[in-house]
């Protein structure tokens, strides 16, 4: 390889390297308060995600009632993976919205 060639590779994986830090940094990262504990919708268990038909079968809900409430907004869901699961800070936070 010449100087040139070599100066270009260089200048090249510099560049590289900057975009791949830069997109790492730009994703958001999950923000937990420490001074307020993740509530659990069933405290014996300590369990923070459950998947739909947990969330169906503690609420007493249909299918349904549960795609609806995740279409409108009501109750949020993480995505991991390939699988949707409700957090059980947002079930604990649509039920005080019950009340």
């Amino acid at each position: 390889m010449t100087d040139s060639a070599d100066q270009l590779a260089i200048a090249i994986r510099q560049i590289v390297k900057e975009s791949v830090d830069a997109a790492l940094r730009a994703q958001v990262q999950p923000r937990i308060s420490p001074s307020e504990p993740t509530k659990s919708i069933d405290d014996s268990t300590g369990r923070l995600l459950y998947s739909f038909k947990e969330i169906q079968s503690k609420l007493n809900i249909g299918r349904s009632t549960l795609y609806q409430l995740l279409d409108d907004g009501q109750l949020p869901s993480v995505r991991i993976g390939r699988r949707r699961l409700v957090t059980a800070a947002a079930v604990t936070e649509y039920v005080k919205g019950l009340a």
